[in-house]
Order: C-alpha cells, then structure tokens, then sequence
C-alpha cells in the first residue's frame, strides 16, 4: 500500500485585526502616500493619499480586481489611450475596476484626495501590471505608510505581494 507524503506548508493562524488610519504626515511625502491597511494572500487594501500632482498613469493589473472609493476629495477616473473620462468621484462615491481595463486617475479640485483601495487578487494568474502610457514621477516615487504613520518602504507600490515579499 502506498503512502502519501504531505509536506507542512507554514501558514499563520487566522486572526481578526482591529485597523486604526493615521494620516502622515504631509511633510514626509510628495504628491502620494499609500497607508496599507491589510493584506492577505487574496486581498490588499489600502488608503491614498493625493496631493495635486500625485496622479499616476493609465495602466491595468492582470490578476487583480479593485475597489476605489473616495473618503474625502475629488478623484477623477479615466479610461482608454485617449484619456475619455470614467468617473468624476466626490467624498463616498466609487468605483469598481475589472481586471485587465485600462485606468488611471488624479486628484481634482482644492482638496487633498484620500481613496479607499481594496484589491482582489486573482492567483491563478501573474499579477502583472501593464502601463499603456510612461509612467509619471507621481506613480514611480510614492511612500508606504504603517497604519500608525510611520514610513514602511518608498518607490513602486506592487499591491498584491505577500508581507514577506515587502521589504522593511
């Protein structure tokens, strides 16, 4: 009789985690910030923070499905190579975004922008990211931010990575 060999694969106990958002502050960063909230092996969550000048490029993610909806601010969504608007957000207004859809999006109006970003990942798939158009400084040189406001990482955010592919 044959046996079957199991390898233990390390895995964390679930838990419940209580999450508490502390704005950083606006001096250590330019144009965006990314607060992460929570993240698992199927989801990332995020708040964004966007002063003007901190939009970034159109562009599409192969093996995630997201969720923007606007906590306070004006955000602006658009769509395609010819830049055709998707949505105007005010404070509690969102939008979903499929997979492989073209977006980009940028801070309207004289308020900062702080957007809700929750991701869906699909790992069945590569989690590629493709950019249809350069892209800008805003979206190249953004600062992750602990839940208590202090600096985790800087440059390219990659939503979708494990914690222990993030580098502290």
């Amino acid at each position: 009789m044959a046996t079957r060999q199991t390898t233990k694969k390390s895995r964390r106990e679930p838990k419940a985690e209580i999450l508490k958002f502390t704005r950083p502050d606006e001096a250590s960063y330019d144009g965006k910030a990314v607060v992460r909230l929570a993240q698992s092996d199927i989801l990332f969550s995020a708040i964004q923070i966007i002063k003007a000048g901190g939009d970034n490029n159109l562009h599409s993610h192969a093996g995630m499905d997201g969720l923007w909806f606007v906590l306070s601010g004006r955000a602006r969504f658009y769509g395609t190579e010819e830049d055709v608007v998707i949505a105007e957000l005010d404070t509690h207004q969102g939008i979903f975004i499929p997979r492989n859809f073209p977006y980009w999006f940028e801070q309207i109006g004289a308020d900062t922008l702080e957007l809700l970003q929750v991701e869906a990942i699909d790992r069945s798939v590569k989690n590629t990211r493709k950019d249809y158009k350069n892209q800008k400084s805003s979206a190249t040189d953004v600062q992750m931010f602990r839940m208590d406001g202090s600096l985790l990482t800087a440059g390219i955010i990659n939503p979708g990575l494990d914690d222990d592919d993030i580098r502290e």
